[in-house]
């Protein structure tokens, strides 16, 4: 059958050739034929320049000017405008090889000439292009084979008629591939192409193959072309150069060749065949139209298929150096309804550092590259058509890989109006393009409507861009058809331009508008950002400076679009696309996210629960961060605009979005993420209104956390907050007395704390402007004077009053802090003004608090919140309202804002506190406020964004937060904000106002003015409620628990549960006690209720495992002041003590001096409740320790307090002394610890001291004396206030006389500075004290305890010498007797 089909194939061909007088011509076909020019369909579009329609014959010039930029082009170029469109090279690359568009290098003038000669003769023909275009395109690139139909001839049919040999056995692999090749139909003939074939008895058949495919095609135009025209008999017969595996050289398809496909066989291995271009050793010319690879020009038809191009370096070419260049119409001779077709084939690159170096190159407007490779070219598939447009273009399916330009190019013509013809779609699908990631600009593709014309429409959909830039210019949005952003994927360094130069209104700019797509990954989308490169060599100066005034610009928003007019010099957008896109790089970041978590240390719930506001800023990342290079030659304009978006993502799952300056709130064990944010971007996080917490940021004291934000990891930062140490602190104590006999030590708990006497800073700042004139300014007055008055009967509490009042400035009343009594004085002399600068107010109410000294700190603060100025550099600041003539230049005068333009323009909206804080942009809004006088028509908006009334409240508010809230106890006071219902100006009065009384720790009261819903002594009733609440120390719900000491295998201390030992008072006095049941006992009088609140004062034991369990809750049920202490005694009783010789322990009264071991109590910890019902974080008490000594032979010395007054008589006193028992004369080797004397309202005390006795019976001596606290030697004098007197200073005993005195007498000094019995020692906590004498009322005041100075130090040795002198004559008389 094969035989046969090949017999009948070569008779017909015998008969036509004869039929039609080809006779001669089939004796020329050894000669070598003219050049010619053919269409070369291109898989993947690349950057290329121009080309020229010239005859073959013409002689081009060397060089020409190109008209648009002056620079000089080479010889042979076509003549499309240099200045067009042009993808250019990365920064940095050196321009080499054959100039390129980009290069700024036009076509000779005369090629532009012989392209508009041949135009309408081009036009003609491709009228007919679109009916015969399904006979153009190859019938199918999958192929059946050759076709074995029934009744054909055999293969050896065939080759008896033909001459030749069927194949033998050897040839069955090359056999098998022919049979899987592209279907031809019966009217395709076959012409074979081997390069082992012999040159002598070449054929073109399977047997005697041609052995270049110049010669077959040689051959084949003796066949197709008659006249130098297509033979009108076998222009239409599809012929196919059927090229076996090998390597060939290039050639070129000889004019008016139609209706060809040069078909690759792969070998064994599916290796393609190769055809070499661009070789260094390459001989061939083809003339001044010569590219250096195959040429199609003045052809047709043509289909390229399943063949290897490899691309060699030698561009030493007259044309541009390209691997198929299809330079139809170059001679005259167009054939644009005849298309160029390239299918799966392989395009080898020499490197796309070879630039002008092209894949494939088209000029036509029919063409196509399918399913193809391209890698290592400089431009991949380019077309170049300044006198053309698309009539239906398709490159689809290829994958162009590590090229500077995938497919790029431009058309100069108006689409043909001819529908039916073509279709002027540019199809661009289903390719992936990947260039490389380490560029900018990795890999450009471009679809150019030349000079503004309407050239094509596209089509771009389901194209992979990887490291790649898609752009359309001057393409109409009409003439898109598809979403290019929707229907395509972008992966990491891909984006979108478009570009457009608007002919219609002749503006010579052009409107580039881009949009980034990122590639997902697991940390999210890379953030990209377009910069201004520092590289001046491409573009004018005007062009950079408007780019450089867009990225300044407010319009110029990470990642957003950019939309920027760009000056065109010669009126068409390719110009300046390709100019600009030189110096606009788009810098790429690795995402990195931020992590805020908060941890919050209370016991109180609603500590855990409160929400804390973060302030989260963001700034641009400098050049080089995070180890990368991010620097573009060049200078980064612009950092974060205050609109870029980030998202933020909380630890429960919800989002939000936020600007940069934005806030975020969480709680306790929460967190917020903020997604995406470009890696060496710097953060600062601060942490808002702290308040009563001491915060800590990654275990550093600090409210705000700065870093850089990584991409290799999530930066994470944590704020710690514990709730800072409140008066509570300095308001309560914990005090034990030493072991006893019985190893009992007696506990007391006082709130406040028992030795200090309370003391309170309160400033009143006070709004004076208009609105508080008239009755109201009274009002004021007797209010304030009211607080004075109820803080002057608090007897028991030191108070420290300022007064401040406040209009435009701040006016200090008073001198400082003063007594009740000078405050009075100020107050009286309140008077009202104008203006309202409540910042000014704050600022010397804070001065003055800081400088007290009472651990309690109030802020009182009465206004209408209608702020109008505030503080800057010093001054008092407002807005100021100038006006203008109706030019916008004349200024006719200037005014302070005031409450304009609310208060002539009531409909305005009121722009509520959140929205105020929120806003970020208040440091650049202008302070001038610009008018038209006539019309009131703003002429600064832009700059001027907030009216007076919005940015004095923002500035008060950010006072309040930055430097008030959270460090003193703010009352707030809004008097009459309610005064003018639906006043616009009210109302952001009353919105400041309610801000503040929703802050934490401030106490809000909100009353209206007498005669507009409010009466008179209201007010007053208000600050009578702030005084209550000054002296406020805890509310009813406070308690305390506290654990009995216990250390296991070391001591126990138990509570001892009985009602005699329990005592509680109020104020000194002691409330009645009930046994409740047998471990509930209540203080004070019943009330009756059924609340479980029966008792003011409750305690409950709980003995649980009678170890670390067990303990007991102090149940508070009414308020405790700081006037009237609450004091709760009760005793404790060591249950294993030790009985091995030796001292246990260290006494500390009070735990100040922080000592390990023997603690009465394991902790005692008090959760307070405020004034408001609300619980504060809970506060530790100091733990005391106490002592004790086991001895084997115990001895007992009574020593005797006794304290007189000047005249020697007994006299009663509420004072701690103290004494020593040493083993030496000298009173330097002290025998355990210092001995409490305690006097409550006595004249006298005796407490008992164990010491030892010897075991052999002898006798031992020790030596007491009168100490401090700390074991220190005092003495008696002016100075300490009681001249001390020691009866039996020395003790002896022994086993026979285990019992000694020792009397200690202190006699008050006669001088009136008479101590009140301290002897602290200076010790912190050291038991000074005061008090008055019973017995003769007479008041004793602090003496000076532990004077160690050398004056008294002769007189301490004279009273030691006369005591050692009366010790011996009486042990002396006690022997002799």
């Amino acid at each position: 059958m094969n035989r046969m089909k090949k017999f009948m194939a070569l008779f017909l061909a015998v008969v036509l050739i004869a039929q039609t007088g080809f006779a001669a011509s089939a004796q020329e076909s050894a000669s070598p034929a003219p050049s010619v020019q053919s269409e070369v369909s291109a898989d993947n579009e690349t950057e290329t320049e121009p080309q020229a329609e010239t005859g073959t014959t013409e002689q081009q010039p060397e060089n020409s000017k190109d008209e648009t930029t002056g620079e000089t082009t080479e010889a042979g170029q076509d003549g499309e405008d240099a200045a067009g469109e042009a993808e250019g090279e990365q920064p940095g690359n050196p321009s080499e090889g054959t100039g390129t568009e980009e290069d700024g290098q036009a076509p000779p003038a005369d090629q532009d000439q012989n392209q508009d000669q041949d135009q309408n003769q081009e036009q003609d023909q491709n009228q007919n292009q679109g009916q015969d275009q399904e006979q153009q395109q190859p019938s199918n690139a999958a192929g059946d084979g050759e076709g074995t139909e029934v009744g054909e001839p055999t293969e050896e049919e065939k080759a008896e008629a033909d001459g030749t040999e069927a194949l033998d056995a050897s040839d069955a692999l090359l056999e098998e591939e022919l049979e899987t090749l592209s279907a031809l139909d019966e009217n395709t003939t076959i012409i074979y192409v081997n390069d082992d074939g012999q040159e002598e008895v070449a054929a073109g058949t399977e047997e005697n193959p041609y052995v270049t495919i110049a010669d077959a095609l040689n051959a084949l135009a003796d066949i197709k072309i008659s006249d130098g025209a297509p033979n009108p008999e076998t222009k239409d017969v599809e012929y196919t150069i059927m090229v076996m595996p090998g390597t060939y050289a290039r050639f070129e398809v000889p004019q008016h060749m139609l209706n060809v496909t040069i078909q690759g066989v792969s070998d064994e291995n599916g290796d393609k065949p190769v055809i070499q271009t661009l070789m260094e050793n390459d001989t061939l010319d083809f003339g001044t139209m010569d590219t250096g690879g195959v040429r199609v020009g003045g052809a047709g038809s043509i289909t390229f298929d399943n063949l290897k191009f490899e691309t060699g370096t030698n561009t030493d070419y007259p044309f541009f150096p390209a691997t198929i260049q299809d330079q139809d119409g170059n001679y005259g001779i167009t054939y644009e309804n005849e298309p160029i077709t390239v299918q799966n084939c392989e395009f080898d690159g020499p490197g796309k550092e070879y630039k002008g170096v092209y894949g494939v190159a088209m000029a036509r407007n029919t063409w196509s590259v399918k399913d193809c490779t391209f890698t290592g070219y400089h431009n991949a598939i380019e077309m170049m058509a300044d006198n053309n447009y698309v009539g239906h273009v398709e490159v689809t399916g290829n994958t162009i890989t590590d090229c500077e330009f995938g497919v790029h190019g431009y058309y100069g013509m108006q689409m043909a109006q001819d529908m039916e013809t073509y279709d002027n779609i540019f199809v661009l699908e289903n390719n992936v393009f990947e260039g490389d990631s380490s560029q900018n600009w990795a890999m450009i593709n471009t679809l150019s409507s030349y000079n503004g014309n309407s050239t094509m429409k596209v089509q771009v959909q389901g194209n992979t861009f990887a490291s790649a830039m898609m752009s359309t210019l001057d393409v109409l949005d009409e003439y898109v058809l598809v979403d290019i952003e929707a229907n395509n994927t972008w992966n990491e360094k891909s984006y979108l331009v478009d570009a457009h130069y608007f002919i219609d209104t002749g503006e010579t700019s052009v409107k580039w508008y881009s949009t980034y797509s990122g590639a997902d990954d697991e940390e999210g989308y890379t953030r990209s950002q377009w910069v201004l490169s520092g590289d001046t060599e491409y573009g004018t100066e005007a062009q950079r400076e408007a780019i450089k005034n867009w990225l300044e610009s407010e319009d110029h928003q990470w990642d957003n679009p950019m939309e920027v007019a760009i000056p065109s010099e010669d009126g068409n957008g390719v110009e300046s696309f390709t100019s600009a896109k030189k110096f606009i790089q788009r810098v790429e970041r690795p995402a990195g996210n931020l992590t805020v978590r908060k941890t919050v240390n209370s016991a109180n719930e609603a500590d855990k629960a409160k929400e804390f506001n973060f302030r989260v800023e963001l700034s641009y990342p400098t050049a080089t961060e995070d180890g990368i290079d991010y620097d573009v030659n060049g200078t980064y304009y612009k950092e974060f605009a205050d609109s870029v978006e980030f998202t933020v993502v909380k630890s429960d799952g919800t989002e939000q979005t936020i600007v940069n300056g934005g806030q975020v709130s969480i709680s306790d064990g929460e967190s917020f993420t903020v997604k995406n944010i470009p890696a060496g971007s710097k953060y600062t996080v601060t942490e808002l209104g702290a308040g009563k917490y001491d915060v800590t940021v990654d275990g550093v004291a600090s409210t705000i956390s700065e870093g850089t934000i990584s991409s290799s990891e999530d930066t994470e930062t944590e704020f710690v907050n514990t709730q800072k140490q409140t008066e509570w602190d300095t308001s309560k104590s914990k005090t034990a007395t030493n072991l006893d006999s019985n190893y009992e030590s007696q506990v007391t708990l006082s709130l406040p704390a028992a030795d200090v006497k309370p003391a309170v800073d309160i400033v009143m700042v006070i709004d004076v402007s208009s609105s508080m004139k008239d009755v109201d300014i009274q009002e004021v007055k007797n209010a304030a004077n009211v607080l004075c008055d109820q803080l002057a009967e608090k007897t028991n509490v030191e108070t420290n009053i300022g007064i401040v009042t406040f209009d435009k400035t701040a006016h200090k009343l008073t001198d400082g802090l003063v007594s009740v009594d000078a405050a009075r004085e100020a107050i009286n002399s309140i008077t009202a003004s104008e203006d309202t600068n409540m910042v000014a107010g704050l600022m010397a109410g804070k001065e003055m608090l800081d400088a007290g000294t009472a651990t309690e700190k109030h802020l009182v603060v009465m206004s209408d919140g209608i702020p109008i100025y505030w503080m800057e550099n010093g001054e008092a600041t407002s807005k100021t309202l100038i006006s203008y003539a109706k030019d916008g230049v004349t200024e006719l005068g200037r005014m302070p804002a005031g409450t304009e333009p609310e208060g002539s323009n009531n409909a305005m909206t009121v722009m509520s506190m959140e929205e105020i804080l929120s806003a970020t942009d208040w440091s650049t809004d202008s302070n001038e406020w610009k008018q038209i006088s006539d019309t009131g028509e703003n002429i600064n908006q832009d700059e001027c964004r907030y009216t007076n009334i919005q940015k004095a409240s923002y500035m008060t508010a950010k006072y309040l937060q930055d430097n008030i809230l959270g460090q003193y106890n703010v009352k707030m006071v809004a008097f009459g904000t309610d005064k003018y219902e639906g006043n616009i100006v009210y109302q952001y009065g009353e919105n400041f106002c309610d801000w503040v009384g929703e802050q934490e720790g401030v106490s809000y009261y909100k009353i209206s003015k007498p005669g507009f819903g409010g009466e008179e002594g209201e007010l007053s009733n208000v600050f009578e409620s702030i005084a209550n609440e000054v002296i406020h120390l805890l509310d009813a719900g406070s308690r305390v628990e506290d654990y009995m000491g216990y250390v296991e295998n070391d001591y126990n201390f138990d509570f001892v549960n009985e009602l005699d030992k329990i005592k509680l008072t109020v104020g000194g006095a002691e409330l009645p006690a009930v046994q409740i049941d047998s471990n509930t006992y209540g203080f004070g009088a019943s009330n009756g209720s059924s609340d479980g609140k029966t008792y003011p004062f409750v305690v409950t034991y709980v003995k649980g495992n009678g170890a670390e369990e067990e303990h007991f809750v102090w149940n508070i049920n009414v308020p405790v002041t700081i006037d009237s202490a609450v004091q709760l005694t009760y005793t404790v009783r060591l249950n294993n003590p030790k009985t091995e010789t030796g001292s246990y322990g260290k006494y500390d009264k009070d735990g100040s001096q922080g000592y390990e071991g023997l603690y009465t109590n394991n902790s005692a910890t008090l959760f307070p409740v405020d004034s408001k019902g609300n619980e504060g974080a809970s506060e530790e008490f100091n733990k005391p320790t106490v002592s004790y000594t086991v001895v084997d032979h115990p001895a007992t010395i009574n020593i005797t307090k006794k304290v007189q007054n000047s005249s020697g008589a007994a006299t009663n006193v509420n004072a701690t002394f103290y004494a020593a028992v040493f083993t030496d004369p000298q009173f330097t080797n002290r025998f355990g610890d210092v001995v409490e004397l305690k006097l409550n309202g006595t004249s006298q005390v005796t407490v008992s001291v164990t010491v030892e006795a010897p075991a052999d019976g002898s006798s031992r001596s020790y030596y007491v004396t009168e100490t401090d606290k700390n074991g220190n030697v005092i003495t008696g004098g002016e100075s300490f206030g009681y001249q001390i007197g020691i009866e039996g200073s020395m003790v002896t005993v022994s086993e026979s006389a285990p019992t000694g005195s020792v009397t200690i007498t202190n006699k008050q000094v006669a001088s009136g500075n008479q101590g009140g019995g301290s002897n602290g020692g200076g010790s912190t906590g050291g038991g000074s004290s005061s008090g008055s004498g019973s017995s003769s009322s007479q008041t004793v005041t602090s003496a000076q305890t532990g004077d160690n100075t050398n004056l008294l130090l002769p007189i301490a040795v004279v009273v030691i010498a006369a005591a050692a002198l009366t010790v011996c004559l009486v042990v002396y008389r006690r022997k002799r007797s």
